[in-house]
């Protein structure tokens, strides 16, 4: 995967001087800041050796053209709410922050006017704009639970075609391009522009004092020298089974674990983890099965021997019906109370976590299938977004350039904002918690077959498997192919027919 120039401590010490005053607050009302660590932070020297980051677009007045963005906005949770797209005014609050001056900028640069939409379900939206022949917008968000039908119905511009759009630049992720993309096609992807799709990138929280009254060696070294495996975290949570409730019997809800998991979607994390992609690509570009093989199967008994046996690990489904509470907040509560090691959780979650754990906490990617495998993967799942431009927006050459002034601005401005001060610094407590991150946002993966709703194939690692806890993979396996392999080639026809 790239490396993100943002990742640098030189464009993080750049970014520091320059949101000093916005360090000063968290003005969300949650959670503690730090400051003596955001002083130090904002105190750093930038160095005359920084990078600066340009897009290669023409000096342009585009006449107070407005830019309009669809994203979402949810009333429940707003974790889930696109919030990098616009802001109304500075507040204080470091990454809303970012967003108006790295919008300010850009519309006083080019004489344009930045405007959001944000709906709830933005897919049903864009369906009813696009029908309607309706010009409004000019680029859109969707979840990608939602995005592949939106594909499927020609409703986006291939970017691969449009115009201002270089996807050679450090803004852009190559290794996205290529797992998403379509028999040479690319109609939805991500920049450092879309803060969405990272806060929905798996990670895993651990419990530092846990781990020290345990002797357990250093996680964060063990990850550094590539030895982060399923393996040794399966060691590592063995340890940590207890019978609390005194019923004689392990994995009660107010038990011990050594591994909490918010869903069955973690299961499918830790295959996607292990250099797993259940859908991938032919020489022409062309989506093809890849389930059936021997890594695979390894993977998923590794897998289970740590998420399927109970007496030491807690998927949050496995208790429907049988807590008074939440059922979606079992693994989390295990957690907070100090009676689980290893937590799977998202970024956006680590400002709960900053505000209730009255422990140290630490970041850890997801483990490696064995030592010899290169990079550590996380998943961004299914509430994670993408976005593409719609095939009703008046000017794709405008909403290409649009784009690519965005991504090129957002590298150390929003995303650093996110990244370095709001994710490493607000809501973990150190250098090495953000070192980790790194790791983890440099190798998220998309699962084509949730994306494209191959369902067949994707219920397998996301129900099955998980509920089951024993591995009939190849059982499964054989009663999805053969409708699966005929789902993907309706994909793979559906898509060569667009001509756009």
């Amino acid at each position: 995967m790239k490396q993100n120039p943002s990742c640098s401590l030189l464009l993080s010490a750049a970014l520091a001087c320059l949101l000093l005053a916005a360090c000063a607050d968290s003005g969300d009302g949650t959670g503690t800041v730090d400051s003596t660590k955001t002083e130090e932070t904002s105190a750093v020297s930038v160095s005359a050796e920084t990078e600066v980051l340009t897009p290669d677009l023409p000096e342009k007045d585009w006449e107070g053209k407005t830019f309009m963005v669809l994203g979402r906005d949810n009333d429940s949770y707003d974790q889930f709410d696109n919030f990098e797209i616009f802001s109304e005014g500075e507040t204080g609050e470091t990454v809303n922050d970012a967003v108006f001056r790295r919008n300010t900028a850009i519309e006083e640069k080019y004489n344009v006017v930045i405007e959001q939409t944000l709906k709830d379900f933005p897919h049903e939206e864009l369906a009813k704009s696009i029908n309607a022949g309706d010009h409004m917008y000019d680029l859109a968000f969707t979840e990608l639970y939602y995005i592949g039908s939106c594909i499927q119905n020609g409703f986006f511009y291939n970017l691969n075609d449009v115009e201002y759009i270089d996807f050679s630049k450090p803004w852009w992720n190559a290794d996205v391009n290529a797992e998403i993309s379509f028999g040479g096609k690319l109609y939805a992807t991500t920049s450092d522009f879309s803060l969405r799709d990272k806060n929905r990138a798996y990670i895993l929280v651990y419990n530092m004092d846990l781990a020290d009254s345990y002797d357990i060696s250093d996680p964060v070294q063990t990850v550094r020298d590539g030895k982060w495996t399923v393996e040794l975290t399966t060691q590592y949570a063995k340890l940590f089974a207890q019978d609390l409730d005194g019923d004689g019997q392990l994995g009660g809800e107010k038990d011990m674990f050594g591994l909490t998991m918010d869903s069955y979607n973690s299961f499918t994390t830790f295959i996607i983890g292990c250099d797993n992609l259940f859908i991938t690509k032919d020489k022409d570009d062309n989506p093809v099965l890849s389930v059936s093989t021997e890594h695979t199967a390894s993977s998923v008994d590794r897998v289970l021997g740590l998420t399927g046996d109970t007496s030491f690990s807690l998927f949050c489904n496995d208790f429907e019906g049988k807590t008074a509470g939440d059922m979606w907040a079992v693994a989390s509560t295990a957690f907070i109370e100090e009676r689980a090691l290893f937590l799977t959780s998202f970024p956006h979650s680590l400002q709960t976590l900053s505000s209730r754990a009255e422990f140290d906490y630490g970041i850890l990617p997801f483990p490696k299938f064995d030592e010899a495998q290169d990079t550590y993967y996380t998943l961004a799942d299914h509430l994670s977004m993408l976005f593409g431009i719609p095939v009703t927006s008046p000017d794709a050459s405008f909403s290409g350039f649009m784009l690519e002034a965005l991504s090129a601005a957002s590298t150390d401005t929003t995303l650093s904002a996110y990244y370095e001060i709001a994710c490493k610094t607000k809501y973990s407590y150190n250098e090495a918690s953000g070192e980790m991150l790194d790791l983890i946002f440099d190798g998220i993966r998309y699962d084509l077959s949730e994306i494209y709703g191959i369902d067949d194939i994707n219920h397998i690692f996301t129900v099955t498997l998980p509920k089951k806890k024993e591995n009939i993979l190849a059982s499964e396996y054989t009663k999805a192919e053969k409708k699966a392999a005929e789902a993907l080639k309706k994909l793979s026809d559906a898509l060569s027919a667009l001509d756009h």
